[in-house]
């Protein structure tokens, strides 16, 4: 699980603790991408109107999640998004589950997360199919100074998380293998078939599949394909040939040795 966060606010006391439940990754609010983004919400006060209309654009996606959290201040979220609710931060002192909580929220919005007596202490809302995840929790969730809960803690904000934007994050991650993979087997080929690891193997690589490979990307997967045993000193191994014949490439390889251009494949 990865959560963005904004490269201009990392240093932070709440973003140093995320770091212990969850994968990071700081990024400026115009580099945002499709998953997660955890924001204190006391820094949408800071945002310059721009700013907040980036935050607006990126909720236009379905598989977009944004968490707020404490630090918090009050304020009526429908000031800082396009949504079709009032959702209010108000100051008052709550207890969940032996947790002070400074803040509580009063909205209309009907997946309440975290509630209590005294109170609704997180909710999800969607504007519609179309639009991204608004998650608010009043929980501090990511307070220093409750280290010894912090395992607690953790617990409540993956159970924030929605399945769908976690799996769509391991389809990407997956689709992400499988590329670097089929990668991986294109070169063998292009070396089976006597191309060195060089100029010339990125130029029959573009020629051939139809892709731009850069020279450290080859470094890589060359290291790769070094490390499975499937070449050794730039050239093929009996393992790297076993595989290529599992795969029933070997027609292909030939092509690729006769040197000709992907239109007579």
């Amino acid at each position: 699980m990865i959560i963005q966060i904004l490269k201009e606010y990392g240093s932070r006391t709440e973003y140093k603790v995320l770091e212990k439940y969850a994968k990071i990754q700081k990024r400026d609010i115009d580099e945002i991408c499709q998953g997660l983004l955890l924001l204190p919400g006391i820094l949408l006060t800071r945002f310059k109107e721009n700013e907040l209309q980036k935050l607006r654009d990126w909720l236009k996606a379905p598989n977009n999640q944004l968490i707020i959290t404490p630090a918090l201040t009050e304020c009526n979220l429908k000031d800082f998004f396009d949504i079709s609710i009032d959702i209010l931060l108000l100051k008052e002192e709550v207890n969940y589950e032996g947790i002070h909580c400074d803040y509580r929220i009063e909205s209309i919005a009907q997946d309440k997360i975290f509630t209590s007596s005294k109170g609704v202490l997180g909710i999800h809302y969607r504007k519609d199919t179309g639009s991204g995840l608004i998650t608010v929790i009043t929980l501090p969730l990511l307070d220093y100074k409750l280290s010894h809960k912090h395992d607690e803690l953790k617990k409540h904000l993956i159970d924030c998380i929605k399945e769908e934007v976690i799996e769509k994050e391991s389809q990407e991650i997956e689709q992400s293998v499988n590329i670097i993979q089929e990668e991986l087997i294109q070169v063998l080929m292009l070396i089976a078939a006597g191309y060195r690891l060089d100029e010339e193997m990125l130029e029959s690589f573009n020629q051939y599949f139809n892709k731009t490979l850069d020279d450290n990307s080859l470094k890589v997967i060359e290291h790769e394909l070094d490390e499975k045993d499937l070449i050794e000193n730039g050239q093929i191994t009996c393992k790297g040939e076993e595989l290529l014949s599992e795969r029933r490439l070997n027609s292909f390889i030939k092509v690729l040795k006769g040197g000709m251009k992907k239109d007579g494949w």
